[in-house]
């Protein structure tokens, strides 16, 4: 298994915490083939994984694979607000995946954050029957902005990557 439903599950969970100034509402969060429809009048946000092909980080079957790709979360501001209040949430969003952000997650489960300085998890927390993988955040941005139908839209993109056995 790649992993990527445990990779997406980190990711939008990082987003949707309830860390001190990160929480983004469920209610206000579009995802992956799920129904969803706007607030009139209000901010909402589209959550996407987009995985590149993976490589290769060891020789032969033991080997891991790198899984890398695009977290991409929109914000949408209703039209006719200016730019600044879009902006200043992605930028806000940004701060949440740093640069050397690192996830951590063991098998289905999802474990608390570690700071980037955290080169491996403690052994209590990890049993040696489970796996345990991180998600290394490799940088976070604003795209290019742009006016779609009703709502004025400011992409950010996150760049990650996880290593996840063969």
């Amino acid at each position: 298994m790649s992993g990527l439903s445990e990779i997406k599950t980190l990711l939008i969970s990082r987003l949707t915490s309830t860390s001190s100034g990160a929480s983004i509402p469920s209610a206000s969060l579009a995802l992956e083939n799920r129904s969803f429809k706007p607030t009139n009048d209000a901010r909402f946000y589209r959550a996407t994984v987009l995985p590149a092909r993976p490589g290769d980080v060891g020789f032969g079957t033991p080997g891991d694979n790198r899984h890398m790709g695009i977290f991409q979360v929109d914000v949408f501001e209703p039209k006719n607000r200016g730019d600044t209040a879009a902006t200043t949430e992605a930028e806000r969003i940004i701060t949440f995946f740093k640069r050397g952000t690192r996830l951590i997650g063991l098998d289905d489960i999802t474990v608390p954050i570690y700071p980037s300085e955290t080169l491996y998890p403690s052994e209590t927390l990890y049993p040696e029957d489970n796996y345990w993988f991180s998600i290394w955040i490799e940088r976070a941005y604003c795209d290019i902005a742009l006016e779609v139908e009703e709502s004025y839209h400011v992409p950010v993109v996150i760049e990650w990557n996880c290593d996840r056995p063969n």
